[in-house]
Parts: structure tokens; C-alpha cells; sequence
């Protein structure tokens, strides 16, 4: 096998030499065997290791279970004389390439003895390129006076195959990071973002790109794609449990009478029964009443400077450390309060009502409380009041549909507030469209 793996390096090269008779492979070039005391040694270490194998029912004790073919149990290895200290000189040596890590080989109780008479033993194993994923192991050291030797196994599939679908792992998880890159460059902002500011993300597309691009990816890719199209069976994200549990079929003898199903509907606002709609001869009075019973502060927002608009009313809602909300009212025909807008801002921002926030997390904000407020545009002060201080846990509370606080998309908390079953539900604006 290992003849078969030089060969893809170069077809021209001289390949290495196996004895069967004594179960030592020499390195290319290489047609002397050890003498007689370092060979004895080898052809022992080689039958302990086929014996220790079978007795764990796999066939290459470095290997381990991740070794699945008969052919390709451990055999001796003899380099001879020579600087084979690292791993990279053992590959070369052997007219071998490959991506190499080191392992930590943790040998039997019945190889301790014999591995014991190497000296400055270590073990790695090496991903041969261009053969499908076939991975080489290694355990090396020094024969005392004769030179450099030890063993050498091949795991075909199973361990391969286990760092492939890491490598791929690794990969996916890389990938979800780069989904919050095109909102970041298409948001709207004040302050327009500079290519400067975008260097890192520029940077982190760039270096996943020259990931992909590796020879390990590309073997990995090439190995998923030949599996799936051998077997495709059991991979379909649409694929849906189906109930096989035998139903009776209904008897025509006996129509059944019909039963009308409770049609189950979210409202946007509670029903307001315990309140009546508020006027505003009545407002100073439920501010000062909220005031008493909340944490947070309800308050008359007044322009400073320029001239006051005396037709609307806007009042300021501070949650501490999590937003400020201005809440434009108008008075209807009747004397009622309703609300004619809704804005949010961080707690720190300095802006007016009629503006926007600079930050992303309360702009998706005010849009979802101004749809809430244009669909039911008959919602009064009380109804707009208790919705604010459902975000009271906006940095904190869990999106109900994936469980999860921030999006995968875009990585914003749930803005989304959903009247259901008599509480407040969080929501992230993709579970929503979802749902």
C-alpha cells in the first residue's frame, strides 16, 4: 500500500521494499536488511503488533478501530542510519508527502516491553494526498547502535473519514460567521462605513476563501460529493416523520356530527378591559400613577428650542441601560389619547423624536412597534406602554421560536413582541416570517 501512495507522489521514484519474510519495509533505494540482532527485534515487534491487533479486532494496533481492511496491518519499518528525528525527515525519507500530526500512542501492555528498546520514540500520523483520504501512522525510534526503526500502520476509512468531517465542521462554523458580513455593509447608517472600517471583514472572506482552496478542503469536498452521490438516501432537509399508525377508516353507516374547531388568533395589543380609554385631562394622573408602581419612568418630553407644536403630545419612555422611547399622541374626536408614532434609541443617544437611532438593534425596533401601531391605529397610551415594558429583558429574553437571544442572522436580539396566551412572547424577526 505504502508503494502504491509513493507512487502519487512521484511515478518515476523508486519505491520502498517489503520482506515477507521477516515483515520489515525498507525505505526506496534501500535493499540491505539490518542484521540479524535488529532484525530478530523487528520481526518480533511486527508479530506482537498483528497479535495485539487481532485481539482488538482491528487490523493496525496505531490505527485502531479506524483501520478496516485485512491488507493493511502494521508492519516493521527499518530507515537505517541517518537524521530521521522529526517527522518531517521520516516523509521525506520515504518519498512520502502529506499533512502530518502528532499522536500520542499509548502502547499495550503487551508491546510496552519491546517498544520500550527504542529510544527517543515518538508517533504521528500523515494524510496522504491524492489517495482518497488514506491515512499513514507512525511510531519511530532509535535501535540502539543500528539506526532508526519502528512501525508503521494504514487506516483506510474510518479515521480519515473522522478528519474530513472535522476539517468540513470547523469549516460550516467559519462560514455562519460570515452571514453577519452583508447586512453589516448594506445597513443604512449616519455615518456612511469607510473601507478602512471594513478591513477585517474584507480580511476574514479573504482567509476563509484560501481555506476552501487548501488541498485538505478540496479532498474533503471531493470525498462528500463522491458520497453523496453513491448514497443520497436519508438527506433531504425536507424530509418529514411520517405517522404510520393504521387508521380506521370512518363508516358511512355512521356520518359523524361536525365539531367546529376554535380558531386561534394572536391579537396585537391585550384587551384593555380593567382600563378605559384614556383622555387627556387624565394623562398627568396615569403618569404619576405609573411612576409610582415601576422602575420605569414615564415623562413630558418638551422641545427646547424653536417653536412647541401645540398639537401633539409626546411623552418619553426610559427603560435604565436599555432603550428610550418617545410616543407621539394625538387626541381623537372624542377626547380619546392614541398613538400616532413610536421611536427607540439606546439609553445614551442624544436625539430627537422625529429622528432615527444610529444603531441597527433600534431601528429594527422602531419599524416593528411602528407596524404594530399602523395595524391597529385605534391602540391607546395604556396598550403602547404595556408593550414597552415588555422589553425590559430585550438584551437578555430568549427568541421563543429558536431559543436562542441573539439571530443567527444578523445577530440581533428578539424585537419582536407577540401577544400570546395572555403574555408577552420574544421573537426574532426571521422566526417571525417563519412562523
Amino acid at each position: 500500500m505504502i508503494s502504491e501512495i509513493q507512487s502519487f507522489v512521484d511515478d518515476n521514484a523508486p519505491r520502498s521494499r517489503f520482506d515477507p519474510q521477516t515483515l520489515i519495509l525498507l525505505p526506496p533505494g534501500s535493499r540491505q536488511l539490518p542484521n540479524n540482532t535488529v532484525r530478530q527485534y523487528l520481526h518480533r515487534l511486527a508479530l506482537a503488533a498483528e497479535a495485539t491487533a487481532a485481539e482488538s479486532a482491528c487490523s493496525s494496533i496505531l490505527a485502531g478501530q479506524g483501520s478496516e481492511s485485512d491488507d493493511t496491518g502494521d508492519v516493521a519499518l527499518w530507515l537505517g542510519k541517518g537524521d530521521f528525528q522529526t517527522p518531517e525527515l521520516v516523509l521525506k525519507g520515504l518519498g512520502l508527502n502529506g499533512e502530518i500530526k502528532m499522536t500520542d500512542f499509548s502502547p499495550p501492555a503487551q508491546l510496552a516491553g519491546l517498544l520500550g528498546e527504542l529510544k527517543d520514540a515518538f508517533s504521528f500520523r500523515v494524510q496522504a494526498r491524492m489517495t482518497g483520504g488514506v491515512v499513514i501512522f507512525f511510531l519511530l525510534g532509535r535501535v540502539e547502535g543500528a539506526g532508526w526503526g519502528g512501525l508503521a500502520g494504514i487506516a483506510e476509512k474510518v479515521v480519515a473519514l473522522e478528519g474530513q468531517i472535522q476539517l468540513l465542521s470547523e469549516l460550516h462554523n467559519r462560514l455562519q460567521t460570515l452571514r453577519q458580513i452583508p447586512p453589516l455593509l448594506l445597513k443604512t447608517s449616519i455615518t456612511p462605513l469607510s473601507t478602512q472600517a471594513l478591513r477585517p471583514e474584507f480580511q476574514q472572506v479573504k482567509e476563509i476563501a484560501d481555506t476552501i482552496r487548501t488541498e485538505p478542503v478540496q479532498e474533503a469536498l471531493r470525498t462528500a460529493r463522491d458520497s453523496l452521490e453513491s448514497d443520497s438516501r436519508d438527506l433531504n432537509p425536507n424530509l418529514r416523520r411520517e405517522n404510520r399508525k393504521r387508521r380506521r377508516a370512518p363508516s358511512p353507516e355512521s356520518p359523524q356530527p361536525y365539531i367546529g374547531q376554535e380558531d386561534k388568533t394572536t391579537s396585537l395589543f391585550p384587551a384593555n378591559e380593567d382600563e378605559g380609554p384614556l383622555k387627556f385631562e387624565g394623562l398627568s394622573s396615569y403618569i404619576q400613577d405609573f411612576n409610582s408602581k415601576h422602575e420605569w419612568k414615564l415623562h413630558l418630553w418638551r422641545r427646547t428650542r424653536g417653536l412647541a407644536d401645540q398639537a401633539t403630545t409626546i411623552l418619553r419612555f426610559t427603560i435604565p441601560d436599555v432603550l428610550t422611547a418617545y410616543i407621539t399622541l394625538v387626541v381623537a374626536t372624542n377626547g380619546v389619547l392614541l398613538t400616532e408614532s413610536l421611536t427607540t434609541f439606546s439609553p445614551r443617544e442624544k436625539k430627537s423624536p422625529h429622528s432615527q437611532s444610529e444603531f441597527g438593534v433600534y431601528r429594527s425596533l422602531s419599524e416593528q412597534m411602528a407596524q404594530m401601531v399602523q395595524s391597529q391605529p385605534g391602540v391607546g397610551l395604556q396598550g403602547v406602554v404595556g408593550l414597552l415594558c415588555a422589553y425590559g429583558g430585550l438584551f437578555v429574553e430568549r427568541c421563543r421560536g429558536c431559543e436562542r437571544v441573539l439571530s443567527s442572522e444578523g445577530h440581533v436580539p428578539p424585537v419582536v413582541r407577540e401577544w400570546r396566551d395572555g403574555e408577552w412572547a420574544a421573537r426574532h424577526v426571521s422566526c417571525k416570517q417563519r412562523c
